[in-house]
């Protein structure tokens, strides 16, 4: 959780999300967010920092990886659950 909140922070995101929002999107998280403990090690992306986020994907049993880390992108999909952009999630519920 920590990690979301320092990326959301970041400044890059100023000109698309005001500050507000994005601590209220956090908030959202905490408190709605299932927490998970993965149950297994998972070694797959060429950066090891972030297989963290698939051990959570697939102990969570999630639908989906957002994220636009190239590392994790890179490998379109894990297991089943495909990886992609924010852009290209909310695209595919417009269809």
């Amino acid at each position: 959780m920590e990690e979301i909140v320092d990326v959301l922070r970041r400044p890059k995101f100023d000109p698309y999300v005001l500050p507000g929002d994005r601590d209220r999107l956090v908030a959202t998280l905490i408190r709605e967010a299932r927490h998970v403990h993965p149950s297994e090690s998972i070694r797959v992306c060429r950066d090891v920092k972030d297989d963290k986020w698939l051990e959570l994907a697939v102990g969570g049993n999630a639908t989906h990886v957002i994220t636009g880390d190239d590392d994790l992108l890179t490998l379109g999909s894990f297991r089943g659950i495909p990886i992609v952009t924010p852009a290209q999630f909310v695209a595919s519920l417009a269809t």
